[in-house]
């Protein structure tokens, strides 16, 4: 009887090992590389916006100095009591003007067209045999009264 015997054993291959020190040195290498680059572009960014901070301080004391400059030449001027009261009267007569405008268009006076309607629509009538003599419009265009006569035919 024959057996066979199986010698083969994976774990007598030989093994390949990935993170020896070799590889990790180049990969802490990169790192490093890579933060100093970062480290670098930061502060050449730090320093860009130094720059322009320290260039808008500048313009900032040179415009300050203009405000000051310009509030010293143009003073303020004291407020005048007559154009103060003529700018009361003037809005106290500008209320009035728009009250009374209020109460004309409202209606509470009546009629605040005029009576030319009323003559156009006589004048559009015909009745005959009539002679209109006369009108009369009170109670501001309220009562309205005619006079008229009979005409004669010849």
């Amino acid at each position: 009887m024959s057996q066979q015997i199986n010698l083969f054993n994976p774990i007598f291959l030989k093994q390949k090992k990935i993170f020896t020190a070799l590889p990790m040195a180049e990969a802490l290498g990169v790192i490093v590389a890579g933060a100093l680059l970062l480290n670098w572009y930061a502060a050449s960014r730090v320093d860009d916006l130094e720059q322009a901070a320290s260039d808008g301080k500048v313009v900032l004391a040179k415009r300050e100095q203009q405000l000051v400059k310009a509030n010293a030449q143009f003073k303020a001027r004291a407020k005048d009591p007559l154009l103060e009261a003529d700018l009361a009267d003037a809005e106290a007569e500008m209320k009035a003007l728009r009250d009374v405008s209020a109460v004309l268009q409202g209606g509470a006076l009546g009629n605040t067209d005029g009576y030319a309607e009323y003559f156009r629509a006589f004048s559009r009538q015909s009745v005959h045999g009539l002679w209109l003599t006369g009108v009369t419009i009170s109670g501001a265009g309220v009562d309205i009264g005619l006079q008229g006569r009979p005409c004669r035919r010849r």
